[in-house]
């Protein structure tokens, strides 16, 4: 015999790993034919496995052996179970997103209308239409309750959509009058007012936004407009909401529309200017009181 037997005994357990080469199983399986000493070892202290020849493993070694085999087996399921766990999470999340925009986009209810019959008709075209509007956005002050027979209706346009996680809205109201009566409503706009918790806000009189003098109750930084234009000369006066749109979007003559915003820029903080709300917390939440005063 070449090697010695503590050698060869040495390097049997190594075949379980497969770590040797081609070379070393041969001397040990040369070695098992001529030694029955180490037969006689392989046999008493260990079971046989076969990895292009026999290896030896002590008892606690071999449990050790499948414990670890096993824990690795159930590790590797949970790995594949966690994986599919978070590409299922994923996907889910993703079909809901698609399933949002879907239904903020395809499948949005939208109204309009240029018939000045329905002026102030603001219930059963979209979802939350009166309540969303007179709730948060406005509480129309500057257009009038209703249009006086002698009035001449240049424009009328409403849209209300609910395209959005709020519902967007543009009215116009572009109409002249008698001279009489157009000193009266000029008047009325310029005493407009809202009133809550000791607070007292006033419409805005603008000569410096517009092509033509304001009456501005609504210029914030989100997209919320509102506005009278008033047009002296003609007895003319152009009432504008536009809320959660591109207001140079709107379908009015681009005289009408704003030509700067240095005014309200660094009004009330972050949101702009608005007559409709107040502030009631110190994180500034704001409010629209209920009833409405206008005087």
């Amino acid at each position: 015999m070449k090697y010695d037997c503590n050698v060869i005994r040495d390097l049997m357990p190594l075949l379980s790993d497969d770590v040797l080469s081609e070379e070393s199983k041969n001397v040990i399986r040369e070695h098992l034919r001529e030694c029955p000493e180490c037969r006689e070892y392989q046999k008493n202290g260990v079971r046989k496995l076969s990895l292009g020849g026999d290896a030896l493993l002590d008892e606690p070694d071999r449990r050790d052996a499948q414990y670890l085999a096993s824990f690795k087996k159930k590790f590797r399921r949970l790995v594949i179970r966690l994986a599919l766990a978070i590409a299922g999470g994923i996907l889910l999340c993703l079909l809901l997103f698609l399933g949002v925009i879907a239904k903020l986009t395809l499948f949005a209810d939208s109204y309009k209308t240029t018939d000045i019959s329905e002026y102030r008709n603001f219930t059963g075209h979209i979802e939350g239409e009166a309540q969303e509007l007179y709730g948060s956005r406005s509480r129309l002050l500057i257009f009038p309750e209703e249009i006086s027979p002698s009035c001449t209706v240049n424009q009328f346009y409403y849209r209300c959509a609910s395209s959005g996680f709020d519902n967007s809205y543009q009215l116009i109201l572009d109409y002249a009058m008698p001279r009489d009566e157009f000193e009266k409503e000029v008047e009325r706009l310029s005493q407009l007012k809202m009133e809550y918790a000791g607070q007292t806000k006033q419409i805005v009189c603008d000569t410096r936004s517009f092509r033509y003098p304001a009456f501005v109750s609504l210029f914030s930084k989100f997209g919320d407009y509102e506005y009278a234009l008033i047009d002296e000369e003609n007895c003319r006066i152009v009432c504008v909401l536009c809320c959660l749109y591109d207001i140079d979007r709107l379908p009015i003559n681009d005289d009408f529309l704003p030509v700067t915003d240095e005014l309200y820029a660094g009004a009330e903080g972050w949101y702009g200017y608005s007559m409709y709300h107040f502030q009631y917390s110190d994180d500034g939440a704001l409010v629209i009181p209920s009833p409405p005063k206008a005087k």
